[in-house]
């Protein structure tokens, strides 16, 4: 069975190593960017199962991106996920009519990871 492949785009370089932390621990691979037009890069020229966008990132938010994201033929098929602190019912309505699949609540502990990605 092929790994999950991740897309994470966080500009905290403390969270981003929290999560490769635990990302490390998982049947996954993936890649961490510093923010949202790097994401489009990447997903310009790759595909991912799961793309996770940190809300609040310079130049190119996660919700920004997300629009761009969703515009391109190589996300189709990907979980799109918004990563915030903020309220979970307040990120949803600055994405409604956006096709993400949820939001993810800071901090994430590691058995919540595996939940959404499904994997152990």
């Amino acid at each position: 069975m092929a790994k999950v492949k991740i897309l994470l785009a966080e500009d905290d370089i403390v969270a981003q190593e929290m999560l490769r932390f635990m990302l490390n621990k998982l049947p996954v691979d993936f890649k961490i960017v510093d923010d949202g037009n790097w994401a489009i890069e990447e997903l310009k020229n790759d595909k991912f199962d799961v793309i996770i966008l940190d809300l609040y990132m310079p130049a190119v938010s996660g919700i920004d991106a997300a629009r761009e994201i969703l515009k391109l033929p190589n996300s189709h098929n990907s979980k799109l996920y918004i990563l915030t602190a903020d309220n979970e019912d307040d990120v949803l309505e600055q994405t409604k009519g956006l096709k993400i699949d949820g939001v993810i609540q800071k901090p994430i502990s590691k058995s919540r990871l595996e939940e959404l990605l499904n994997v152990k």
